[in-house]
């Protein structure tokens, strides 16, 4: 999923001039700015993947329904209700739809022999390492946040922060000045099954908004400061 970080086509000379007192008013390049809507759109970004939220019970709900869905694949496996698999993780991926696996009851009846398929110690190793795995999503916009420089993404749960390093958000710059173009990716593989194309276009119109703001609050502080 990408973003691209450039000049506003419904506003191109407001948005212009404004840079243009930026850079003249602070001595801060375009980049700059450009950087400063990026970070604000990733921090929406980073708030809307799936589930809602940067810290709190949310977070611990999300990591308890990945343990729920893949006790519910186990169980349906070993009872004959999912397609045969003797692996936890091909027949987890099987199940899922749109990126979860659907909400069904089973349980151990008369006539209904338990398989055996899968062992309870492959699934809960399993269980262990898709729910560590939790929120990379998340951690790609705030890699993609941090890597465009200070300040760093704040408010994050520990548990979405220790993937930041190794996760798949990226950056790309190309153009100087008024040319200057950011592009930001996150390339999670499930992306696109739990953030969708319109909270991409929301985000990147609120970025916009922000670090437009934040460039006139900042030449206005620079002009006052030097007329002083």
């Amino acid at each position: 999923m990408k973003m691209t970080i450039k000049t506003d086509p419904t506003g191109i000379a407001r948005f212009n001039k404004s840079l243009e007192d930026f850079t003249k008013a602070t001595g801060k390049t375009a980049e700059e700015g450009l950087q400063r809507m990026a970070k604000s759109a990733c921090r929406r970004l980073a708030l809307t993947v799936q589930p809602y939220g940067l810290k709190g019970d949310k977070l611990d709900k999300f990591a308890r329904s990945i343990g729920h869905q893949i006790d519910r694949v186990w169980f349906g496996v070993n009872l004959g209700a999912f397609p045969e698999s003797r692996d936890i993780k091909s027949a987890h991926n099987a199940a899922r739809v749109k990126g979860a696996v659907p909400n069904r009851k089973f349980r151990k009846e008369k006539g209904k022999p338990w398989l055996d398929l899968i062992s309870a110690g492959q699934k809960n190793d399993y269980k262990k390492i898709q729910q560590a795995k939790a929120f990379r999503a998340k951690a790609a916009w705030v890699k993609v946040s941090n890597d465009l420089g200070k300040p760093k993404m704040s408010g994050i749960d520990n548990r979405i922060n220790r993937h930041a390093e190794s996760a798949r958000g990226f950056v790309t710059k190309t153009g100087h000045d008024l040319k200057a173009k950011l592009e930001i990716t996150n390339a999670t593989s499930y992306i696109k099954n739990i953030q969708s194309e319109t909270e991409v276009v929301k985000s990147h119109q609120q970025g916009f908004r922000n670090g437009l703001k934040w460039m006139q609050i900042t030449t206005a502080k620079s002009i006052e400061k030097a007329n002083k």
